[in-house]
């Protein structure tokens, strides 16, 4: 993924990260770079890839982007104070006057983005401390989050904060480790071969995690297969004496178990995994409650706050993690049942006239709507009207109009009283739906989010319930935001 260039893209909410101190020398070796002015002992404790934000006194690493190229804002990062910029255009330094910015240095390097892996890379290798990589089509975030939260009822805990989980997020997630943490962990995703092996090759794994296998980013992959093969690149990435840990339930990532030589820690819903629950409650939007077993004999009932079954399966990969680090099976439920959720995944609201809104607008694909479906209709049932807002699931690539019919299908199997779309391809499915025997009069295909939110208020009465779904690019959270302004959130 690239960097916008601009902004810091990488989803930092200041676009720096701080590191232990090194010298822009050490930097300049680290990345085989050429430091063309600046003095090389200098200090460095931070490093920025925004230079509307940058502070003085840290070092500008200018990222090219798709719509915006670092280089050109190096001008102003410098003016702004900075040490200096670690660059990849020779010109650049001609370009700005010697006289303003003498003392500021510049590192050379044929390519800044890969430098910075270079740097994270070889930065993370002064650090042995346990390192936990995350990966899978769904629930990615939700269990790194989990994970440090029950680590965290022991140990100093690194983790990429929201979804820093690419190219330009991974590497400066790493350069934040410092010799207080005792532990990472690092969600990482990809929409393209290769990715997850590049992003070990930086991160140096030697946990891994796999939740499910499912049709995410087809477009790029094109198969259930090849996405089997891209998230299997972790799995290669692991040494013999290192561990996986992986969802029984999902056969195509627990096949994958056959593939490692290692030890495999396996967690599901059936006793013939190692960490296992039964006696599970769904409890709607109050979340659910399991009985949590260990390969050891020891069990314990979890109230867990978060909604929806494929929680659950997030939550046994927070224990795997909890037991595998000797965790008392207490501190384990303690930091389960601490874990409150994500903002836009599957997050409820209680509106006015007691309106259920369940906000799973950050992503979707056909497994995780099915998932957030399911989860619309186990809350109160006999309560109100179900309505499932729904956009566009993209980069699906050739399928997509195969699954978004697909989809539209389940959708008129599942009772779900209403539905609204938006979006071509979501607009295939309400078709598909009404094809499948929904009511015509109860399925809206509307033009933006304003005709839904003026569709929604005529429509919504008191004790309903409704799920706002769909892909990132898609801006349900829009619908969310105006639903609550308007509705108010008790």
């Amino acid at each position: 993924m690239k960097c916008s260039g601009r902004a810091c893209s990488a989803g930092l909410p200041c676009g720096r990260v701080w590191v232990e101190r090194l010298t822009l020398n050490e930097i300049k070796d680290i990345v085989m770079g050429e430091l063309m002015r600046g003095n090389g002992t200098t200090q460095v404790t931070s490093i920025s890839i925004d230079s509307r934000k940058i502070k003085s006194g840290e070092l500008f690493w200018a990222l090219p982007g798709e719509r915006y190229d670092g280089h050109d804002f190096t001008r102003e990062a410098l003016s702004k104070g900075a040490s200096g910029a670690v660059i990849s255009k020779r010109d650049l330094v001609r370009n700005i006057t010697p006289d303003a910015h003498l003392s500021q240095a510049f590192i050379l390097v044929p390519d800044t983005l890969y430098a910075l892996q270079t740097l994270a890379q070889t930065y993370r290798k002064r650090f042995s401390i346990p390192l936990i990589a995350v990966t899978g089509s769904n629930g990615k975030t939700t269990t790194k989050e989990i994970i440090a939260q029950v680590l965290s009822t022991k140990f100093k805990v690194l983790k990429n904060e929201g979804n820093l989980n690419n190219l330009i997020g991974l590497p400066l997630s790493l350069l934040i480790l410092s010799s207080q943490h005792q532990v990472a962990v690092l969600e990482m995703g990809m929409n393209r071969p290769g990715e997850i092996a590049r992003l070990c090759e930086i991160a140096q794994p030697n946990i891994g995690i796999i939740t499910n296998i499912s049709t995410a980013h087809l477009e790029f992959l094109g198969s259930i297969e090849n996405i089997q093969e891209a998230k299997a690149e972790l799995v290669k990435s692991l040494k013999a004496d290192d561990l996986l840990i992986l969802n029984a339930d999902d056969e195509r990532v627990n096949s994958l178990s056959q593939r490692f030589p290692g030890k495999v820690l396996l967690y599901g819903l059936s006793p013939q995994a190692h960490i296992w629950a039964d006696q599970i409650e769904l409890r709607g939007k109050e979340g659910s409650r399991f009985t949590l077993h260990a390969p050891d004999g020891g069990e314990i009932g979890i109230n867990l706050n978060i909604m929806g079954l494929y929680n659950i399966y997030n939550a046994l990969a927070g224990g795997a993690i909890g037991y595998v680090v000797k965790i008392p099976i207490a501190d384990i439920k303690k930091g389960l049942e601490g874990f409150r959720g994500i903002k836009m995944r599957l997050q409820p609201h209680i509106l006015q006239d007691n309106i259920l809104l369940i906000d799973d607008s950050y992503n979707a694909n056909p497994q995780s709507l099915q998932y957030a479906i399911d989860s619309l209709i186990s809350c109160c049932p006999h309560q109100g009207r179900s309505f499932l807002v729904m956009g566009d699931m993209l980069e699906l690539g050739k399928d997509s109009e195969g699954l978004h019919r697909m989809v539209g299908g389940k959708i008129a199997q599942a009772s779900i009283d209403f539905l609204v779309t938006l979006g071509p391809s979501a607009s295939i499915a309400a078709e598909e739906a009404i094809q499948a025997g929904m009511d015509k009069g109860r399925v809206f295909i509307c033009k933006d989010q304003g005709e839904i939110i003026q569709l929604l208020l005529e429509q919504l009465q008191t004790g309903d319930r409704m799920l706002v779904k769909g892909s990132r690019a898609m801006a349900m959270d829009k619908i969310v935001t105006r639903l609550m302004e308007l509705r108010g959130d008790k």
